[in-house]
């Protein structure tokens, strides 16, 4: 008879596949090692779609509210993303099957989705994508019960965890130190660019509009990535008196209303 193949879950929370590089790019590494890879992820109004298959990838999908800008805002956006994660990760279960759950923080709630799994023998996997106290005080400048709380999920996803996967070799010393976990099951995997789809082109001198220099933010536009910290460098520099150059920014994520907002206020 042949061989069942390998087969895992990937539950992320803040952005959609295939828009999560990071994450899509893993599951494409899996697949192509020959897993059966199964997602769960929020839609949006991009990939709205509560399921599909991308290249040989289950995608299951559910709505979350729109993010606020306070901490109950937070909090409802993780609570009921955590309801569709438990829904979406029985679905998986009876419709897939997986041996393995591969979860990607922030933040790090999904332990409480995998734990029962755990108990019937499942692996579990950490992703550590960003460390999620810290990123909480960067956002809420709070360090009051959710910020604990959250210190408490990163203990516990750590202890849970057969394996962590990080970001960068900081967040390894995290996962070592703070985590306390054995270093040989802690590993640093970075994302890359697919050299594949980046090729040279001709400039396009439009961009310029005209100007000498171009400054420039190109990437995943989060509340926590300061974008509205560029927009008010480009608005301080015009009021220096300096406007030879043009401002370009390149991304979609969250916050992006927000910036779009400081842009017309």
């Amino acid at each position: 008879m042949p061989q069942k193949p390998r087969s895992c879950v990937i539950v992320v929370e803040n952005l959609p596949v295939p828009f999560d590089r990071r994450v899509w790019q893993e599951a494409m590494a899996l697949t192509q090692a020959g897993w059966r890879v199964s997602v769960i992820c929020p839609s949006n109004e991009k990939f709205p779609a509560p399921f599909e298959v991308i290249d040989g990838i289950a995608i299951y999908r559910h709505p979350l509210p729109p993010e606020g800008c306070g901490a109950s805002a937070y909090f409802r956006e993780y609570a009921t993303a955590l309801i569709h994660q438990a829904r979406l990760m029985i679905k998986v279960y009876r419709e897939r099957g997986f041996s393995i759950i591969q979860a990607c923080n922030p933040p790090d709630l999904a332990v409480l989705v995998a734990a029962p799994f755990k108990l019937l023998g499942k692996r579990f996997i950490y992703d550590q994508h960003d460390v999620s106290p810290e990123l909480f005080v960067v956002k809420f400048h709070n360090k009051g019960f959710l910020y604990r709380a959250l210190l408490f999920f990163e203990r516990c996803s750590y202890a849970m965890a057969d394996f962590v996967i990080t970001a960068n070799a900081t967040f390894k010393d995290l996962a070592v130190g703070r985590g306390r976990k054995d270093p040989e099951r802690v590993e640093v995997v970075y994302g890359v660019p697919d050299r594949r789809r980046i090729h040279r082109v001709d400039p396009d001198l439009s961009v310029r509009g005209g100007r000498r220099f171009v400054l420039g933010y190109i990437g995943i536009i989060n509340e926590q990535d300061g974008v509205d910290h560029f927009v008010e460098m480009v608005a301080e520099i015009v009021r220096k008196g300096f406007t030879d150059f043009r401002a370009v920014v390149v991304g979609d994520g969250p916050a992006l209303p927000k910036i779009r907002a400081c842009l017309s206020g």
